[in-house]
């Protein structure tokens, strides 16, 4: 391009791909047609040895980066200047120079070389310049600095002595707090005991009684088997199924209430082999139904066995009740890490429910369909929800009228020693 168009200067910078800067004065300088055009250099570098590439190439002038403007501008115009007096000027023989152990051959006539030495000078000077000017005003700043850090360090100790106050205030609140939920942690414990000692009480007692109305029903519809009063019968037919109701209603809630006072026995349990014998039990019971299963692997977790069998047997079991009205039911369970614990979810095409009322489902006795629709004694998710916070875990469900259910608990996962 330079042998083609003859440019009145060329500016480059040195380090460049394929070509540097320095080839390319070299090139352009021991070119018979190009040799007179002077050369910029721009640099970034600023060691001794890259002013004697400079001269040994061939370069007019030499500049260091960042410049300014001004500075470049005055290097072009003095070495336009200068091109009519080197016009016929000839290369002289090489000089050869020993610089830090290596040799440098300069060919360049005595004007270059000045100029190139003279503008390596002038950006000397314009550097120190910069530097001291620079050092002027860091004398400055430092000055306001100091003044500032004085002003800073007397707030400081102000606030010390503040935060100090601020502290021991806080530390008495916090040990008056602690005592306070201690205190309040103990009745809670004994109310939650109290509690559930009454409610298993109160449904144990109800057992005998219930046991004798059914028993007599029983008696009752044997002694009208041979009758015409079909009224009479229908009324004692409906009186056992009650009771029985009932029944099934106190053997959960002395269930649910064994759960609080249940010792714990913690082991590593396996719960892709749990899910899988939980859900085999299902296939057993219900050959009839078209039930579609997809089980991923699912990870070892630290835990009451026997609590974590009841607590799958409870969401799977709640998947298959609420999927009975699809031709084929879909049920899923799925688990994934996140961070220290793992977060998995039974996942249904069932019947779904409403997110208004999310919040109920994990209540005792909270139905959200009635019993004619889905028979249930509304225990079986709060046993899960009671499980899970017993494994430090928690759970939540999403869900949508007749688009099926989610329901999601987490449960840590083994810390490694």
């Amino acid at each position: 391009m330079i042998n083609k168009c003859k440019p009145a200067i060329v500016i480059s910078d040195i380090m460049m791909p394929e070509m540097d800067g320095l080839q390319l004065c070299k090139n352009v300088k021991t070119n018979e047609r190009s040799r007179n055009i002077p050369i910029i250099l721009l640099t970034a570098l600023s060691d001794p040895e890259d002013v004697l590439k400079g001269l040994e190439c061939g370069a007019d002038n030499f500049m260091t980066k960042p410049y300014a403007e001004e500075s470049l501008l005055a290097a072009i115009h003095h070495s336009l200047d200068n091109k009519e007096i080197r016009k016929d000027s000839k290369i002289q023989s090489e000089v050869e120079i020993l610089f830090r152990g290596r040799k440098y051959f300069i060919t360049s006539e005595r004007h270059q070389i000045l100029d190139f030495l003279l503008s390596t000078y002038e950006t000397a000077i314009i550097k120190n310049q910069e530097l001291a000017a620079v050092q002027e005003e860091l004398e400055v700043l430092n000055e306001g600095l100091e003044k500032k850090v004085a002003l800073r360090t007397a707030a400081l100790i102000a606030e010390i002595e503040e935060r100090k106050k601020a502290e021991e205030e806080v530390r008495r609140l916090n040990e008056e707090l602690e005592h306070r939920v201690k205190q309040r942690t103990v009745a809670l414990e004994a109310a939650n005991r109290e509690l559930e000692a009454f409610s298993y009480s109160v449904s144990h007692d109800l057992r005998a009684p219930l046991r004798h109305m059914s028993g007599f029903v029983q008696l009752l519809l044997k002694g009208l088997k041979d009758r015409s009063n079909e009224k009479t019968r229908r009324y004692a037919d409906a009186i056992l199924e009650a009771s029985n109701k009932m029944g099934k209603l106190i053997d959960d809630l002395l269930d649910f209430s064994r759960l609080g006072r249940k010792e714990m026995q913690k082991k590593k349990v396996n719960l892709h082999i749990v899910v899988g014998e939980v859900v085999q039990e299902m296939r057993e019971e219900l050959k009839e139904r078209n039930i579609r299963w997809e089980i991923d692997k699912l990870p070892e977790v630290l835990g009451d066995e026997s609590l974590l069998r009841l607590m799958m047997a409870n969401l799977v079991s709640n998947a298959v009740k609420f999927t009975g009205t699809r031709s084929r039911a879909e049920i899923k369970i799925t688990c994934k890490e996140e961070g220290d614990k793992f977060t998995c979810s039974v996942i249904d095409n069932g019947v779904g429910f409403d997110m208004k009322y999310a919040d109920k489902l994990f209540g005792v006795f909270q139905r959200l369909h009635t019993e004619d629709q889905f028979e249930g004694t509304g225990i079986g998710l709060a046993t899960v929800l009671r499980i899970i916070s017993r494994h430090g875990g928690r759970t939540w469900a999403e869900g949508a009228e007749g688009q099926g259910a989610t329901f999601y608990f987490t449960l840590p996962k083994i810390k490694k020693i």
